[in-house]
């Protein structure tokens, strides 16, 4: 007589597959939750950077047209001076000409006075014009230096949220005279 072969798993045989599933599950959600926690970090990262690069662009854009005129020349220094050659400051003050056209788009149309500062209390770089806005956060220094040249330079150096830092420099010259 012909013995039937028995249809089916083992139970040890399934015990043995549950466990290997379940190891292989365990490694694939790590993986898994890395590979979101990273995500996560850089695009934190790249907005504190992108915001910042913003901040710079709209200075360096605003210092290009300071009036240089003898009698509004640009100042540095929470008091403000004229800027000292290879000195470092943590704001810089100046007078912009006003566009012949003005945008409408903009916060301080009318403004011709203003002032970027380093605010480390907040750790913050601030504008104030007409109206006065927090332009980058997680700020850990800013610095403008101006050479022989009329060339300002401009750090803006950030803090990450893992320890890392971020530093933007950016040079300028004012190009706009009465």
């Amino acid at each position: 007589m012909k013995q039937k072969r028995p249809h089916g798993f083992t139970l040890i045989e399934l015990i043995m597959a549950i466990s290997l599933s379940s190891i292989l599950a365990l490694f694939s959600i790590q993986y898994v939750s890395q590979a979101a926690l990273v995500n996560q970090m850089v695009s934190g990262q790249k907005e504190l950077v992108d915001q910042a690069k913003v901040a710079m662009e709209f200075l360096t854009r605003e210092l290009r047209f300071a009036n240089l005129s003898p009698a509004t020349a640009v100042q540095c220094g929470a008091t403000p001076v004229d800027c000292v050659v290879a000195t470092s400051y943590t704001s810089i003050n100046f007078d912009k000409i006003i566009e012949d056209q003005v945008n409408p788009r903009r916060i301080d149309t009318g403004s011709t006075n203003i002032t970027y500062a380093y605010n480390s209390a907040a750790q913050t770089l601030e504008r104030t014009g007409e109206a006065t806005a927090t332009l980058a956060f997680s700020v850990t220094a800013f610095s403008v230096t101006v050479d022989d040249n009329g060339l300002y330079k401009l750090v803006l150096e950030l803090a990450g949220s893992v320890g890392t830092n971020f530093k933007l420099v950016s040079a300028v010259r004012p190009r706009m005279t009465p």
